[in-house]
């Protein structure tokens, strides 16, 4: 009768711990990963690469993201907007990353990412149904982003 109940409270335990690590091994696969394009230095560049057939759609809405910036009553998003320099690299474009565009961050914000989403979503800049329009017009646009964050050294 003991042996049976011992294996009974073990059996237990043993659901419980199994269940514990589930709900352990959950929780550390939501944390988020640290924002690469959110920066602490003085400066940074963000390499765009961005698809040919997608660089007037790509040109156009950061044009309006920096014109809505540029209004904006939040200091911090009127900085970040007047400190990001966009340009475009003069070459054709490369076969497999497409049309190279820069981002100059100089100096960066450092209460902004600059993560797309993060700002349309994020920045209090937009609705919601503003940012999803922008959003929409931007996502297909990119093959890639690239964060360079630079170190002075003299």
């Amino acid at each position: 009768m003991l042996s049976s109940n011992v294996r009974f409270v073990g059996r237990v335990c043993l659901l419980v711990v199994l269940a514990l690590c589930v709900a352990a091994s959950r929780a550390l696969a939501q944390e988020a990963a640290p924002d690469t394009l959110k920066f602490t230095g003085e400066a940074a560049i963000v390499l765009n690469l961005i698809k040919p057939e997608k660089t007037a759609d790509f040109e156009a809405v950061w044009k309006d993201i920096k014109a809505k910036l540029a209004t904006s009553d939040k200091p911090e998003l009127k900085a970040f907007g007047e400190n990001l320099k966009i340009y475009k690299v003069d070459s054709p474009p490369n076969a497999q990353t497409g049309v190279t565009y820069l981002f100059i961050c100089d100096p960066v914000s450092k209460a902004q990412s600059y993560n797309p989403t993060e700002l349309l979503f994020k920045s209090g800049a937009w609705t919601r149904e503003e940012a999803d329009g922008i959003f929409n017009k931007l996502k297909d646009c990119y093959n890639q982003i690239l964060p360079w964050p630079l170190v002075k050294i003299g």
